[in-house]
């Protein structure tokens, strides 16, 4: 929900809200932040668009292989799995600072098929 900035919202454009919405309430910057990017950019650059995996996997190959980054309310893990199981293709979750796993994907990678590769996904450090 949009709050009023008290005194100052006549007063003040998109970009200057969100700047003040951040020095006093960095928690609802994103919040601003999507409003004066719907304003001047338009409303299609603030809505989420889902991942067509079908898609991206078809436009991957072994020398462009899919690469996932998690971040807070994105996670592609079961689209990627589910992809695979209709694929049926092996996946092969990897972490960041798993040493042993990421050796483990790099043989993987060079012994298995071009399709395995694109199978590969990396995931954040537990």
């Amino acid at each position: 929900m949009r709050e009023q900035v008290p005194d100052y919202e006549d007063r003040l454009s998109k970009f200057e809200r969100m700047c003040v919405v951040k020095t006093f309430r960095e928690d609802r910057t994103l919040i601003a932040a999507a409003d004066y990017i719907a304003d001047a950019l338009g409303q299609r650059f603030v809505e989420s668009v889902p991942l067509n995996m079908e898609r991206a996997w078809s436009e991957s190959h072994n020398k462009c292989p899919l690469i996932c980054l998690l971040s807070p309310g994105a996670d592609p893990t079961k689209l990627i799995e589910d992809l695979a199981k209709r694929k049926k293709i092996k996946t092969l979750g990897v972490s960041m600072g798993q040493v042993r796993v990421r050796a483990l994907a790099r043989s993987t990678l060079r012994r298995d098929s071009i399709r395995t590769a694109r199978a590969l996904r990396a995931t954040q450090a537990d």
